[in-house]
């Protein structure tokens, strides 16, 4: 299905224009006018190049031909409806084939698939027996490999086909060949002695066509000038009782073999030469590409957010002062100032960490450098190296060499922090993880964005969404850090962050200290996990932060506890008032998130709950619109095989070996490293609790011998850089 949306990505390109793409359960394309919506059909899998010319061939439709103009419109001609659709196809294509080369290859690819799939319906039939018009379509459409012959005079028609400007031109030569395809039926039918038969449906439709103004009735028999030659009557006589020569029959066969005329021919005859073989052929078997899964598109437009930093919780909110976010919970010591005590965490909290993140930083730029002089060049200048003269014979290499270094990529970090209910347990270590990853990045000077989000905030965001539009709802996105805060305001991140930590880890504790902390900043309040509702925001964050920091490469980490709490809605009444229904995708739809160019299918091929599906595909679009890498940090209560099991199999198409063998290596360690995932490019499984807190080892050694010291100094360095297990799978991505 990916490969679906792309190719619709593909179509707004060729349209040059912001065309609203879909795929929808219909039998062929269609282009809305007035709204600039080309509607595609479901198709199956299929070769490259047959979809490319599917794409070129409709979106050449929609920026050439007027809505008159399409084959699927009613208010056509009927008896030159047919001609008109292969004269427009030959116009439109030739067009867009000189407005995309690139395109010449696949039309030529995909018409000759179709071909020798008998797409347009003359398996077995001398191609230069074809009526006039199907000689044409073929010729346009299949190619000269065909070697279809033309006479002179009708090469001037042909000629013609070429010479299409505009759809009154093909109106125009649609009526001329209709002519021309009309005697040449009569004569075609006189040469093989062939009584034309019609149908009662003919019969019905003559009495009822009304005739257009640019259509002349001249040469038309009216129902009162109709023969009786119809299927079972008897031949009409010479009016001397005797039958006309070439109608005589030996065995009830008019002279001339019947029998040997194709039946693709005699439907063409008996319907007097009103319409083309092949393309009333393809129509039919238009059926054929398409897709027969039983489901159907439901699109949802995910909205821009002009107006999002004023949704936001903004910085100044969350640390507005330790006084005004915490207070004492024993009454005796209600008043007291909790400055020194957060002013007590910062100060241990630095010291402890200072030098390991240090030693990280040097290892880092060690690694960055590594990589930067791997990828160098060494190349000739053409200037002539006079202290190798002597060497002429021994030596080509006379010449001055210099080395091009390129700068390494400019990467940048955006984090988006879980703050469920859920993280309560996993949050005091979550929070030691997170200050060091500041830390570090402030030190190496990687631009950072940190962002929380959860539950209980707006309630409805967008008050006048349009039809379709995703309803954002229910959400609280709060700004928690940023490199473009000085130092002093990074200092009062870092003492609200671990007061925060310090409350909870208080309450395990309760009555056992007197300096029981409890939060009073209704912005750290903990409750669901609405990651659907967040990417909007993270959208819109992560367009401005590439802008403000030029990076060239976007690390976006989402650090969740589980899975999406909330689903994608979307707006079915825009004439309503607030609370507006919505409406999610049901079990026969599949589900489309768009915005501008972008669009994802939300994944069918899985077993998982909902809103996970629709997590995937908001993270996927995120992904396609941001770019960079997207990784997911995932903490992990449960460190069973099973649970482990359950959890890499829900964003994953790996096999069970494959899910248990990554299990077997891994678990030991406390992080499980998935690369092949849905919408991630990467995801750390880790293991929560007590692993994530950040403790400082001491350096153990078993004796004073070299060898000892030295597996001492390197198990004791290891340890540190595992201990801080954010940065250190941070610092492998970024290096």
């Amino acid at each position: 299905m990916q490969v679906i949306e792309s190719k619709s990505i593909l179509a707004k390109c060729l349209a040059t224009e912001n065309l609203t793409v879909e795929h929808q359960k219909v039998p062929t394309a269609m282009f809305d006018l007035k709204e600039r919506k080309l509607i595609l059909p479901m198709w199956k899998e299929m070769s490259p190049a047959l979809y490319d010319l599917l794409i070129g061939h409709e979106v050449g439709h929609a920026l050439e031909t007027p809505e008159e103009g399409w084959h699927d419109n009613v208010k056509a001609n009927p008896r030159i409806k047919s001609y008109l659709n292969v004269l427009e196809d030959a116009r439109q294509e030739r067009i867009t084939k000189q407005r995309y080369p690139g395109l010449v290859k696949s039309f030529y690819a995909g018409y000759r698939e179709l071909f020798e799939k008998d797409f347009f319906g003359i398996k077995g039939v001398d191609l230069n027996t074809l009526p006039l018009i199907d000689r044409i379509n073929l010729h346009f459409k299949v190619g000269s490999f065909l070697n279809i012959q033309f006479t002179p005079e009708e090469q001037l028609l042909v000629n013609k086909v070429y010479d299409l400007k505009t759809w009154d031109d093909v109106v125009a030569l649609g009526e001329e060949l209709f002519a021309h395809g009309q005697k040449e039926a009569e004569e075609m039918a006189e040469a093989l002695g062939y009584t034309p038969q019609q149908s009662e449906d003919d019969e019905d439709m003559d009495m009822d066509f009304e005739f257009g103004e640019s259509m002349s009735s001249e040469g038309y028999e009216t129902p009162e000038e109709e023969t009786e030659e119809q299927e079972g009557q008897a031949p009409v006589s010479n009016g001397d009782g005797e039958l006309d020569e070439e109608q005589e029959q030996d065995d009830g066969e008019p002279q001339g073999g019947e029998g040997d005329i194709s039946e693709q021919i005699k439907d063409w005859l008996d319907n007097e030469g009103a319409h083309s073989i092949t393309d009333e052929a393809f129509r039919e078997n238009e059926d054929k590409l398409l897709s027969d899964d039983g489901k159907v598109n439901r699109y949802f437009d995910i909205p821009r957010l002009p107006n999002w930093k004023d949704l936001i919780v903004p910085a100044k909110e969350m640390y507005s002062g330790i006084d005004n976010s915490f207070s004492y919970y024993i009454r005796s010591l209600e008043g007291h100032s909790l400055e020194p005590l957060a002013n007590r965490l910062v100060g241990e909290f630095i010291r402890d960490n200072r030098s390991t993140i240090n030693q990280m930083a040097q290892q880092f730029e060690m690694k960055r450098k590594a990589q930067v002089l791997n990828k160098a060049k060494v190349s000739k200048t053409g200037d002539l190296n006079e202290n190798k003269l002597w060497a002429y014979k021994l030596t080509e290499d006379l010449f001055k060499q210099s080395m091009m270094i390129p700068e390494g990529k400019n990467h940048g970090m955006l984090l988006y922090l879980d703050m469920s209910g859920s993280m309560f347990r996993n949050m005091p270590g979550t929070i030691d993880q997170l200050i060091t990853l500041m830390m570090f990045c402030r030190k190496v000077n990687i631009p950072f964005e940190v962002y929380g989000f959860t539950s209980g905030g707006y309630d409805n965001i967008l008050r006048k969404g349009k039809m379709n539009e995703m309803w954002i709802s229910d959400i609280s996105f709060r700004h928690l850090g940023s490199s473009l805060f000085s130092k002093r305001q990074m200092n009062e991140v870092y003492k609200h962050l671990l007061m925060f930590k310090y409350s909870i880890e208080a309450r395990y504790t309760r009555g056992a200290t007197g300096d029981y902390v409890e939060v009073k900043n209704k912005n750290y309040t903990l409750n669901g996990t609405p990651l659907n509702n967040s990417v909007p925001f993270a959208i819109e964050v992560a367009r401005k932060f590439r802008k403000d920091n030029n990076v060239e490469i976007v690390n976006s980490i989402f650090l969740t506890d589980g899975g999406a709490t909330d689903h994608v809605e979307s707006v079915v009444n825009e004439e309503q008032e607030y609370p507006r229904p919505t409406k999610t995708y049901g079990r026969e739809e599949r589900a489309v998130y768009r915005q501008g160019n972008v669009s994802v299918t939300a994944p069918s091929n899985i077993y998982c709950y909902s809103g996970t599906k629709d997590a995937m595909a908001m993270i996927e679009l995120y992904k396609q619109i941001v770019g960079g890498n997207v990784i997911n940090y995932f903490i992990a209560d449960q460190w069973s095989s099973r649970a482990l099991e359950n959890e890499i199999s829900e964003w994953s198409n790996m096999g069970w070996s494959e899910r248990h063998e990554i299990i077997t290596k891994q678990r030991k360690t406390g992080v499980i490293v998935c690369t092949a995932t849905q919408a991630f490019d990467k995801r750390f499984i880790l293991k929560g609790g007590a692993n994530l807190k950040i403790e400082n080892t001491s350096l153990e050694v078993k004796s004073n011998s070299k060898g000892d010291l030295l597996r001492g100094f390197r198990n004791f360095n290891k340890d540190k850089v595992q201990n801080r297990v954010f940065l250190s799978k941070f610092m492998d991505m970024v290096a």
